[in-house]
């Protein structure tokens, strides 16, 4: 059975600077949400669309022990947050339902598909988010 993106996952990512592909085949910013929609872009150029004409672009898990590139810094997502426990980088994708808000937030704010968007197949058949194709982002 087809899944759907659903707003209130989506609504962690905007104010993320969380780019979608459109239908139009070209990127945009996720900027907000409005009645079920979601707003993209800024100023003059922002627009309405509906959940099923966008794909998320997302790091995949697998990035989390990989230096990238965010807002002008390189990290490392799992050195700098040490405090996930004990837990190794390959098993932390069987336990994104164990994360806590705090974590989720900040895993968002980097762009992670957190809610497995990447492995998850949409009404058109596709997966429903890409995956950033660098790590800068």
């Amino acid at each position: 059975m087809p899944d759907q993106i659903k707003i209130e996952e989506l609504k962690l990512f905007v104010g993320t600077g969380l780019k979608v592909l459109y239908r139009d085949k070209k990127e945009h910013e996720l900027t907000g949400i409005s009645g079920g929609l979601a707003v993209l872009g800024k100023g003059e150029n922002w627009f309405y669309a509906d959940l099923t004409n966008i794909k998320p672009i997302f790091r995949p898990w697998s990035h989390l022990n990989k230096e990238i590139e965010h807002n002008g810094e390189k990290f490392t997502p799992w050195v700098r947050r040490a405090c996930w426990g004990a837990l190794e980088p390959e098993f932390f994708d069987a336990d994104k339902d164990d994360l806590g808000f705090e974590e989720a937030l900040e895993l968002a704010s980097w762009h992670f598909d957190i809610f497995n968007w990447l492995n998850r197949t949409g009404p058109d058949g596709e997966p429903l988010a890409v995956e950033m194709e660098s790590d800068h982002g």
